[in-house]
């Protein structure tokens, strides 16, 4: 499909069920790496027009969907049949505790003006129950997966352009009332196409994440890569990260993963508890692109972390720090795939010599100890 055709998600899943619809889209794995559930492309269209349909029974275009779900293939479905429905999703966490979870979720429930709640079965008996206890009563509420498959033969097409509004992404709320950016049809399409070109994706490759569903990063930057490429994806929940984080690295050897990351904090703790034991017959050699960002990016941190994993096959190069925000959908900068990024050193020099030149300018022929010097990660030149 030419870049003028890709207006939606929607286009680029009906191409992919049409072309590959035996094709794995996604494999959702437990914190033992065992596959617990998978998605084909064309069990991924029927499911999205199936509750799209739903969706549009309670729903009129451009009305906004509440995204309540645990991190597995129901949120992929959910918000797949949102883009479908013409809704605007807004996925957030699904609260783990009262007080500020749940505070968080009042809050945009009201800033969005939210319709429509949808979760799982699992989930919803929680959350009814929360919603009764605080008098959340006026919503409309769809439990996904009791959708009949079947409603996918009551699917009517919805008109969609480049600037309709595909989600709202929230922000973390850490320093003031979460805030919704409005992400647009053209925005997802437009940052996706940045990620592809500039990590180099192909619906070949298999890619590898365990970062939250809800998140940028996670939502943009892998699940609708898949959709985007045409690719397969391999999901774990953060949890099962947390829980086994060696079972990420054992499933990104076992899968060929192309590319796979994390935020900085994700490496440490790989750093800290994987053992050389926990990796037995691992082989990283095929991690091309093991990006590094959503917050900041620690110099030593990749140092160490090449310098323990290597012996597994780890390369150096496969080391890609990247810059992005939810205000510019998601990417801003990066390097180029399988080539390592330089990290600039910066001297601390007194006033008299203050140069910015030489500020950027690293040490030449002097030993460390005679150069205060502070080593920064670099994230490539800007794309946005």
């Amino acid at each position: 499909m030419k870049k003028e055709q890709e207006h939606t998600l929607v286009d680029l899943i009906a191409q992919h069920a049409a072309e590959m619809p035996d094709k794995l889209a996604y494999i959702m794995l437990d914190d033992k790496g065992n596959e617990i559930d998978h998605l084909t492309f064309a069990e991924l269209e029927v499911i999205a027009k199936a509750q799209a349909t739903k969706i549009r029974s309670v729903c009129d275009k451009g009305d906004r969907v509440l995204m309540l779900y645990p991190s597995g293939l129901e949120f992929v479905q959910g918000f797949m049949s949102c883009q479908y429905a013409g809704v605007v999703a807004v996925p957030v966490s699904l609260p783990s505790r009262k007080g500020e979870h749940h505070a968080r979720i009042s809050h945009i429930i009201k800033d969005a003006d939210i319709d429509t709640v949808m979760t799982d079965s699992a989930s919803w008996p929680a959350l009814e129950a929360w919603f009764d206890e605080v008098g959340i009563d006026d919503l409309n509420v769809i439990v996904s997966d009791t959708v009949d498959p079947a409603m996918e033969g009551r699917y009517t097409p919805v008109d969609l352009c480049r600037d309709d509004l595909s989600f709202l992404q929230y922000t973390s709320g850490s320093t003031g009332d979460p805030k919704g950016v409005m992400i647009s049809h053209g925005n997802l399409i437009h940052n996706s196409e940045l990620i592809r070109d500039r990590l180099s994706h192909t619906k070949e490759m298999t890619c590898c994440s365990w970062l939250p569903f809800y998140h940028d990063m996670g939502l943009i930057g892998n699940i609708l890569q898949s959709v985007h490429n045409g690719s397969t994806l391999v999901l774990m929940s953060p949890t099962s990260f947390l829980k086994r984080p060696a079972t990420w690295l054992k499933a990104i050897s076992h899968y060929k993963a192309y590319t796979s990351g994390a935020p900085n904090f994700g490496y440490e703790y790989c750093l800290a508890r994987v053992k050389d034991a926990d990796l037995e017959g691992v082989d990283l050699s095929d991690w091309v692109n093991s990006f590094n960002g959503a917050e900041p990016i620690r110099q030593d941190t990749i140092d160490r972390f090449f310098n323990r994993f290597n012996k597994f096959g780890f390369r150096y190069s496969a080391m890609y720090p990247c810059y992005g925000m939810a205000e510019t959908t998601l990417f801003v900068s990066g390097g180029k795939p399988g080539v390592a990024t330089r990290p600039c050193v910066l001297r601390r020099i007194s006033m008299p010599e203050t140069l910015l030149s030489n500020a950027l300018r690293a040490p030449k022929r002097r030993s460390p100890a005679s150069v205060a010097a502070l080593s920064k990660a670099g994230c490539g030149d800007c794309r946005a």
